[in-house]
């Protein structure tokens, strides 16, 4: 549902702001979400760890997380807005004053959001959950619908209802949580939490710079005609599949960290990995022949010349998606250093390919340096699993017939679940 909210709103900024205007607010919209996953420091994650081990007090640790978490993302906030005056650069100088605004009001709010979502997650409690993710988009996808019937969409206007659905989405997460968000932080459960951060934010940061490296370049480097048209296309290749992707990797963490014995701890992991690979091959197949058309048709045909880069991006997803869940899973298992890795990898072999394929390819270049650099950071993490937990890929693709049935029938059960609730 929250990916379907931001599908449409997708097509409706990009229909709206056409190639230009969509640069410009992807730009915009770009540093402050960086700056929330940066400043959130894996406390939303370390929020899961304890509260999935069920070895703490679970009021008192997302009480402390949430204090934690809105005032370093307060002191960070303050120091991203000073510099986005040099990240926007001059050609979007006249946005500065929104875009700061837009940081120091977002960052906190999303920080109130993850800490909350945290605990959820680590209770596996994933309907209230779904509710607190759908809650953004859903309010950013109704307030761009009535500015869209006002006629009032800009840029500033579209800024605004991306504010509005984040507010809400913490207002929501506060109002469930209650006055227990009222208790004060406990010291030991500070330190308890930092000392998992430790741990967990070194793959979060890089997992970050790995899964937005072509962003980071392409804002940095392209004009905002450029910037729109690789949006758009990588909003068709990645929308469908980035729910499954989310759906695993928030599943999977809680799921083999709540395990006791190793070998419980790797048949989950292997479920997991082997079911998403499944699911991915069966929506990537229909999906490459059907981007062509089918970009033009839902987003404009403005954005026709993306039809192609489309493709290549979707491509280029799947290996990115199977390394996410790959190291959600493994932090169920305290393992943090494989994901740190895996993420230098994919870094270290897109700075490597970014300029010479760039500079010969264009647009396509990046899509190419993504592929290929998923596919190393991602076959390190098959040679890892391996050696440490003597799991061969055959153990965990999802390229067999019995897979693809079981799949199915899971599917089908869920389903039928759904429809008798």
């Amino acid at each position: 549902m929250a990916v379907g909210c931001g599908l449409i709103t997708g097509v409706l900024t990009a229909r709206m702001l056409l190639p230009e205007g969509r640069g410009t607010l992807a730009a915009l919209l770009f540093w402050p979400q960086w700056a929330s996953i940066i400043a959130a420091l894996s406390i939303n994650e370390s929020v899961t760890y304890r509260v999935s081990t069920m070895k703490a007090d679970v009021d008192r640790v997302v009480a402390t997380g949430l204090w934690l978490s809105v005032t370093i993302a307060l002191l960070f906030a303050g120091v991203a807005a000073s510099l986005l005056p040099y990240l926007l650069g001059v050609e979007r100088s006249d946005y500065v004053l929104l875009g700061q605004a837009y940081m120091l009001a977002f960052v906190p709010l999303t920080a109130v959001s993850l800490a909350i979502a945290g605990m959820y997650r680590g209770r596996m409690e994933f309907r209230v959950l779904n509710l607190l993710r759908l809650c953004a988009p859903f309010v950013y996808l109704l307030t761009l619908l009535a500015l869209w019937a006002l006629g009032r969409i800009s840029v500033e206007s579209v800024m605004l209802a991306s504010f509005l659905g984040t507010a809400a989405a913490a207002a929501l997460g506060i109002l469930m949580w209650g006055r227990r968000g009222l208790l004060l932080p406990s010291k030991a459960e500070v330190a308890r939490l930092l000392g998992l951060c430790w741990q967990f934010h070194p793959a979060a940061l890089l997992l970050l710079i790995a899964t937005q490296m072509d962003r980071i370049a392409l804002v940095s480097l392209f004009e905002d005609v450029d910037i729109g048209l690789y949006v758009v296309a990588l909003t068709a290749a990645a929308t469908v599949l980035n729910i499954v992707t989310q759906s695993f990797a928030t599943v999977i963490f809680p799921a083999v960290s709540r395990r006791q014995e190793e070998s419980a701890k790797k048949e989950v992991f292997v479920k997991s990995l082997r079911y998403s690979m499944a699911l991915m091959t069966l929506i990537t197949v229909p999906l490459l022949a059907a981007l062509p058309w089918l970009l033009p048709l839902v987003f404009g045909d403005e954005f026709e010349s993306a039809a192609g880069l489309s493709v290549l991006l979707a491509v280029a997803y799947v290996p990115q998606a199977l390394r996410q869940i790959a190291i959600r899973g493994l932090r169920g298992f305290e393992d943090g250093r494989p994901g740190t890795i895996a993420e230098l990898t994919a870094v270290t072999v897109f700075a490597v390919l970014f300029w010479p394929l760039t500079g010969s390819l264009g647009l396509a270049g990046i899509a190419l340096a993504l592929f290929l650099a998923n596919i190393a950071s991602f076959g390190y993490l098959v040679v890892y699993l391996r050696r440490k937990y003597a799991l061969r890929f055959v153990e965990y693709h999802g390229f067999r017939y019995s897979t693809i049935v079981g799949l199915l029938s899971l599917l089908r059960a869920q389903l039928v679940r759904g429809r008798s609730i």
